[in-house]
């Protein structure tokens, strides 16, 4: 800074027009343009990425295919600039362009909508590879066009400011350095300020309209007195207040959440915020009877519904359960607030709730508090719109329980749930004699994730159990049940689920059904799972494997049906019941129910597979080992459920 700039050598040429000719924009607006360029190119970005999103997984790969594109798009967005700086240079091109990106953003939404018809979740029986080419086929309708003729303006903008009297190097790094400051602002106000405040296809038209804007203030810049520049400014200016009076007018509404008719279904209410769009939805309401409520984040993932209250409210009282004294318990991921609810009739006296999305707490408090009891009265609960992962680092309090929700793995982020850092930090926050549940939705697991899984959770914990959420074929979860060493199995909290729910004499269902749900003790059995490598920060393979299963399209990949009977079969197998420690307080009775459990489980996948005659062989043996009152209840958790997933 402190050297005086050194002479152009001998010999050495001005650069052309440099000093000569007349600057076609004062310094000040080729800064400002490059500054808006940096913000409006950024927040369009994240406003792609999350209209992409209601449409496709929220995967590393989804996320990754829609970087390329938009990547792609600036690159030719700069060899666009450079062939138009070649053959004129003016602001008037600049206006061009400012105004052909404007135009073409205005455009998306129309695009967008009518390509996936209506927001139809695409992809959809197809294999990995044709998914990953839907990915790639969509993003490029929807973003090349537009992402070029924003992407255009920042480099024909050093076109323009090769007329300023200043050395070269110093004007097109302080160019950079404006677009760079105007691309962080864009992609912080995207996410955390357009998408709360404006929602998605408004915030595009609001883009829109400040390009056709910034557009009219560069013509107006333009020393021409000529007479088109004015009428094109005319037009631009007058185009701003036509297309807010559209949108205002409802001619430009377009949804964020499909309701399909075919199911009656109806959106009661939409929540748009940095971290997602939450929709409630009513489905198969009639005149005479209301429907039933579903909770959806991005137009298609499914957090809970009112139809599955029974497993919902199964995710709670499981754990709880499992510890003779629950008193403080820590629930990881709210969705429609059921599960958490449950944790409120035993006797506890401290509950924290942590919800990634701030709108899933406001649609829950909304719309499903009848089937929430006092959640949100009861001073003894607390709920926090933070990720529960960070929280539980952050925090010094130890809970008794700690329950992680039913994620679905192959998104975006969630890898690191199933990652031994997060289980290092969940065991350190335990209580002594705590209980962790990660449940795990099997049906969107391969026999590998789900060992990678296992062997993660087995590196923390040493104590591993097995346990049934349902009898589901096809659909099953499962939780992982991790505790200390020598820890057992405590009948007498066990079967206290009879008295909190219900009153009754011995041998009704409460008092049977927890046991029929053991599957069995991953801990005696670690070599299974030793070949399989362990999920972590540095190496998230979950995160990256699950998505790959997901789309595979092949139920036989997949860790259900006669694949989980076979892994239920050889655990009992290699260490039967009657031998495992964890199971050693049970007396004759309690174990004849554990049995029963594996029986019923092995019959429910021969029944669904069409097997019935086998099917009954198993069935016998398990109304063999239970009371009459139980005999049929299991068959309710053993139906398989309406899809809500249109994937």
């Amino acid at each position: 800074r402190g050297e005086p700039q050194a002479a152009p050598a001998a010999g050495e040429p001005e650069p052309a027009g440099a000093a000569t000719a007349a600057p076609v924009l004062r310094a000040a607006a080729i800064y400002g343009v490059a500054f808006f360029s940096g913000v409006t190119t950024l927040a369009l970005e994240v406003l792609w990425t999350r209209m992409l999103s209601l449409v496709f997984q929220n995967s590393v790969y989804s996320f990754s295919a829609i970087l390329v594109v938009f990547l792609v798009a600036l690159a030719l967005g700069s060899a666009l600039a450079h062939a138009l700086a070649h053959r004129r240079a003016g602001a008037g091109v600049l206006s061009l362009l400012l105004a052909a990106a404007g135009v073409a953003v205005f455009s998306v939404p129309f695009v967008f909508v009518d390509f996936t018809s209506g927001l139809r979740f695409l992809g959809t029986g197809q294999d990995w590879g044709g998914y990953v080419g839907t990915i790639f086929g969509t993003a490029l309708v929807a973003m090349l066009l537009p992402g070029l003729l924003a992407g255009a303006v920042f480099p024909y903008c050093f076109k323009l400011a090769e007329r300023m009297q200043r050395a070269p190097g110093l004007v097109l790094g302080r160019l950079a350095a404006v677009n760079t400051v105007g691309a962080i602002a864009g992609a912080l106000a995207g996410g955390f300020l357009l998408l709360p405040a404006l929602g998605l296809w408004k915030s595009m038209f609001v883009i829109a309209v400040l390009y056709l804007l910034i557009a009219a203030l560069v013509l107006d810049a333009l020393p021409s007195k000529a007479l088109w520049p004015r009428i094109a400014q005319g037009v631009l200016v007058l185009s701003v207040p036509v297309v807010l009076g559209a949108y205002y007018l409802d001619y430009l509404t377009f949804p964020v959440t499909r309701a399909r008719t075919d199911l009656r279904e109806a959106v009661l209410e939409e929540w748009e915020g940095s971290l997602g769009t939450v929709a409630v939805i009513e489905r198969g309401r009639t005149r005479r009877e209301s429907g039933t409520l579903s909770m959806r984040l991005n137009n298609h993932y499914t957090l809970g519904t009112a139809a599955s209250l029974q497993f919902e409210r199964g995710q709670a009282d499981l754990p709880m359960l499992l510890h003779p004294k629950p008193e403080e318990i820590f629930f990881l991921g709210m969705g429609t607030g059921v599960t958490a609810s449950a944790a409120l009739a035993f006797p506890v006296q401290k509950v924290v709730i942590t919800e990634l999305v701030p709108e899933v707490v406001k649609a829950a408090r909304k719309y499903f508090r009848p089937y929430l009891g006092s959640l949100f009265e009861d001073g003894r609960v607390r709920i926090a719109a933070e990720d529960g992962r960070n929280y539980l680092r952050a925090t010094p309090e130890r809970f008794d329980v700690i329950v992680a929700d039913l994620f679905l793995p192959w998104g975006a982020g969630t890898g690191g749930l199933y990652g031994r850092e997060h289980f290092q930090t969940v065991r350190s926050r335990l209580a002594e004699g705590g209980v962790f549940a990660q449940w795990l939705p099997l049906y969107q697991l391969s026999p590998r994730d789900f060992s990678i899984i296992c062997r993660t959770m087995l590196e923390v914990f040493p104590q591993v159990t097995i346990w049934r959420g349902d009898f589901f074929s096809n659909r099953p979860i499962v939780a992982l049940i991790g505790q200390e060493a020598g820890a057992q199995l405590r009948p007498e909290a066990l079967t206290r689920i009879a008295d909190i729910l219900a009153e009754g004499a011995e041998g009704q269902p409460g008092q049977v059904l927890p046991f029929l749900l053991y599957g069995g003790n991953l801990s005696l059995q670690k070599e299974r799972f030793a070949d399989y490598p362990v999920n972590t920060d540095d190496r998230p393979v979950i995160e990256y494997l699950t998505p790959r299963t997901h789309w595979s399209r092949q139920e036989d990949r997949w860790m259900v049906a006669s694949r989980l009977a076979d892994f239920y079969r050889q655990l009992r197998e290699s260490v039967p019941f009657g031998e495992d420690p964890y199971l050693e307080r049970l007396d004759a009775q309690e174990m004849s129910f554990v049995e029963a459990g594996y029986y019923f489980y092995q019959g429910a996948v021969l029944w669904y597979g069409k097997k019935r005659r086998e099917a009954e062989e198993f069935f016998e043996e398990f109304r063999q080992r239970v009371p009459p009152s139980v005999q049929r209840l299991p068959r309710t958790l053993a139906r398989e459920p309406v899809a809500d997933f249109e994937n």
